[in-house]
């Protein structure tokens, strides 16, 4: 897929360094060369224009990408107009980043597809893991429920799925069990992903190091890692 990255600065050079890891085409966009020139060796293309001036913007690729996403940080001048303009051009998705309570009612009042608090994106994850260590993500499911990534407690290493019952006994569904997974929380180790189940299978022994992927009630997962 071919994605535009406006916004070179922190947040939007990691973010197009991993798409362009995952092999997708990235075109990251910015007015500072110097930003530019750190970071073609990571982004697929890097170009140097002001997508303040319409004309300079319309010389990108807009109608060809499947994401245009406006990175820019503090300059809340720069991030609406360039938000206002690509408005105005067809564009599959847009996606902006908002700093501040006005910058996103501004950009609701644009109609953008989607808007991006990566710092308080970033909060939420960190009081996640200081207030429950061995919780790696979770997605809120409505009001009530979430799924959640869970390194196994050790009281449940060595035995096997059907005698967990985590169904009778936490009224949870175990969804999959992922084998051989790092986690970036621990130092020094690369990362990676592991080995997700399809199934569930009733005689898998669990393993230290197994990562729960868990759906249910969010009262019933917090007894589930309490007892």
């Amino acid at each position: 897929m071919k994605y535009i990255i406006i916004g070179l600065g922190n947040f939007g050079s990691s973010l197009g360094a991993i798409l362009t890891d995952m092999g997708h085409e990235v075109i990251g966009v910015d007015s500072d060369f110097r930003k530019v020139d750190i970071h073609k060796d990571f982004i697929t293309s890097t170009v140097c224009i002001d997508c303040t001036d319409e004309h300079a913007i319309d010389t990108l690729p807009l109608n060809s990408a499947d994401m245009v996403a406006v990175c820019i940080g503090e300059d809340f001048g720069a991030s609406v107009m360039i938000t206002a303009l690509l408005k105005t051009r067809k564009i599959k998705r847009l996606i902006s980043r908002a700093f501040s309570p006005l910058h996103e009612s501004v950009f609701v009042a644009l109609g953008v597809d989607e808007i991006l608090h990566p710092e308080r994106d970033a909060a939420e994850t960190l009081v996640k893991r200081i207030t429950a260590p061995n919780i790696i993500d979770s997605w809120q499911i409505g009001q009530e429920h979430s799924i959640v990534e869970v390194l196994a407690p050790d009281r449940y290493h060595g035995n096997t799925v059907v005698e967990l019952d985590l169904k009778r006994r936490f009224n949870i569904q175990l969804v999959s069990i992922i084998k051989k997974r790092t986690t970036q929380q621990r130092q020094g180790t690369p990362y990676n992903p592991g080995h997700a189940s399809d199934f569930v299978y009733p005689g898998t022994k669990i393993e230290n190091g197994d990562v729960f992927v868990i759906f249910g009630h969010r009262a019933n997962i917090k007894k589930f890692m309490v007892l």
